[in-house]
């Protein structure tokens, strides 16, 4: 411990200052001594008569609630002011750590003639309390319900690759799809992450690629025969899936955001923006910060979007042999010597979501975070369970032809036993990046809406559709649907081994916020991005997948 003393001689007057730097930070001290023969002058004077307080180098009186006591000295009375409480010192530094408003003490105003001297005893009660978080597989339980999907994280490329991803699915872990995605570029908005990148102006059309299920199909040209068309016949995403694209192309061949936008809304497009469009300066993503499946045709990122985030993106991907393309690439060579000017790329997310129109659904809400990070199929158990209100957690339904099936295997999580043959033997199939990632611990159903229309299918009663199904999740937005309380009683449920978590205990309740500061290898990482702090339970929820995809050891510090 290291402390210093200052003593300075004012007359008769001593004033001793001690600064000691210890465990729980500095401690600062400062005492007015005097002679008893200065002290019995004061007395006999009536000077200092009504302020009587003990005090010494070794004690520090604490203050443990923020009462305050003062007294106020007369005219010609050398004490002027004197107090005892809470005392608040907002420090302008990150060099002592605790927060400074958690303070006990006692300042006060001396006059000597014309000399005014403020001082002040002090401790600082708080400290700071350090976690170091490191592997160490242990198992651990996990509980997520129907409505804590993982919201704006998640996203199909098209509306193609939504309506096939039930058929793709359908024999798991075949895929029956000869989509594949070969090269991506994923741009966003109102990065607030602090990471630097290569920032272009964009304009992100949320018809541009489609052929089928168009935002204004009254204002764009739409080919009778497709462009491209599958096996089946359906049209894939491309960009001359209809007439968005080439038509932007004639119109804008200065590549001025300006222009495009008056393009865009003017009398020959009539396209709206926040609806049809979206515009601004985004950040291109780096490998590390995202990942898709090539196969299935959707994007995961690392960390969920904010509400008024834009995303777009660009993809190539082949056919049978052809190659496809949706939006352009920075890298190009048409588009990469000119950093000024602006891309079209392909909008999945836009500032303002609607629910009403279709790009809302291009948000997967079939997607479920269970907290685990590097996960193994040793001791990973999962099931899902419906909350009846008079018998507790079943593995069924309570009533109707489905009663006596697994939900496991009504949602399409049970097709294969252990060994891995196609047969149902009532346990979740853990196949690695198909039904689980086991890098993030997210757990994917293989059909869109487990809870909504893919349970209404297999029920044969309007009642019980009713009854059983949670329609608002994927028609509503999340805040809307949490609301129907009655409807949410579908839980997914079980263990894992892991040495990685995304949530973590502070070990206790009620803490200060603002209080919680979090490292990863020394980095400071930047709360509502990196992580988020809910203070009331003390826990600190990791939300960045990268951090915890690395290994590097998080180092939490919480002032207590």
């Amino acid at each position: 411990m290291s402390v210093v003393y200052l003593a300075l001689a004012l007359g008769k007057l001593l004033i001793i200052m001690k600064a000691m730097y210890t465990l729980r930070g500095w401690v600062f001290i400062c005492l007015v001594l005097s002679t008893p023969l200065f002290a019995a002058d004061c007395m006999a004077s009536g000077l200092a008569a009504s302020f009587v307080f003990e005090s010494s180098l070794d004690t520090i009186p604490l203050v443990e609630d923020s009462k305050d006591e003062s007294k106020s000295g007369k005219e010609g009375e050398i004490i002027k002011r004197i107090e005892a409480g809470g005392i608040s010192l907002p420090l302008r530094t990150n060099k002592i750590e605790g927060s400074m408003s958690i303070i006990g003490g006692i300042p006060t105003e001396l006059q000597f003639g014309k000399l005014w001297l403020q001082m002040v005893e002090l401790q600082q009660t708080s400290g700071r309390k350090q976690l170091q978080i490191q592997g160490s597989a242990e198992l651990q339980e996990f509980e997520v319900f129907a409505d804590d999907y993982d919201e704006n994280r998640h996203f199909f490329l098209s509306q193609y690759n939504r309506n096939h991803f039930e058929y793709a699915l359908k024999e798991f872990p075949r895929i029956n799809s000869l989509f594949r995605i070969t090269r991506m570029e994923v741009w966003v908005t109102n990065d607030s992450s602090g990471v630097e990148g290569r920032l272009r102006d964009i304009v992100a059309l949320a018809d541009v690629g489609e052929a089928e299920i168009l935002h204004s199909p009254d204002k764009i040209n739409k080919p009778k025969i497709p462009f491209a068309p599958d096996l089946n016949g359906t049209a894939l995403p491309e960009n001359r899936a209809n007439g968005l694209y080439y038509k932007m192309l004639d119109a804008s061949e200065d590549r001025a955001l300006s222009s495009t936008v008056s393009v865009l809304q003017g009398e020959v497009m009539d396209l709206e923006e926040a609806k049809d469009f979206e515009v601004g300066r985004a950040r291109l993503l780096s490998l590390s910060e995202y990942s898709f499946h090539p196969e299935l045709g959707f994007v995961s990122l690392n960390v969920n979007l904010r509400p008024n985030q834009i995303l777009g993106v660009s993809y190539q991907y082949t056919y049978k042999g052809e190659v496809y393309t949706v939006g352009e690439f920075s890298t190009d060579e048409s588009f990469r010597t000119d950093s000024l000017g602006m891309l079209f790329v392909k909008l999945l997310k836009s500032s303002t979501p609607r629910v009403d129109l279709p790009t809302w659904d291009l948000m997967m809400k079939n997607v479920y975070a269970i907290g685990a990070f590097q996960v193994g199929r040793e001791g990973f158990e999962l099931d899902v369970f419906y909350e009846d209100s008079d018998e507790g957690a079943k593995r069924f339904l309570p009533e109707g032809k489905l009663k006596e099936t697994p939900l496991v295997k009504v949602l399409n999580f049970d097709n294969l036993n252990a060994q891995g043959d196609p047969l149902p033997d009532g346990f979740f199939d853990f196949v690695p990046g198909l039904t689980i990632n086991t890098q993030t611990g997210r757990i994917m159903f293989p059909v869109i809406e487990p809870f909504g229309s893919s349970l209404a299918k297999q029920l044969d009663n309007p009642d019980l559709i009713r009854k059983y199904t949670y329609p608002q999740l994927y028609d509503s937005n999340l805040a809307q649907a949490k609301e129907f309380t009655e409807l949410n009683r579908f839980k997914i449920a079980g263990s894992f081994k892991s040495s990685v978590s995304s949530v973590i205990s502070l070990g206790a309740f009620n803490v200060p916020e603002g209080s919680v500061r979090v490292k990863a290898g020394g980095r400071l990482l930047k709360e509502g991005v990196d992580y988020e702090v809910d203070y009331n339970i003390g826990r600190v929820k990791i939300l960045n997948d990268l951090i915890l995809n690395s290994g590097t050891p998080i180092n939490i510090s919480i002032e207590d």
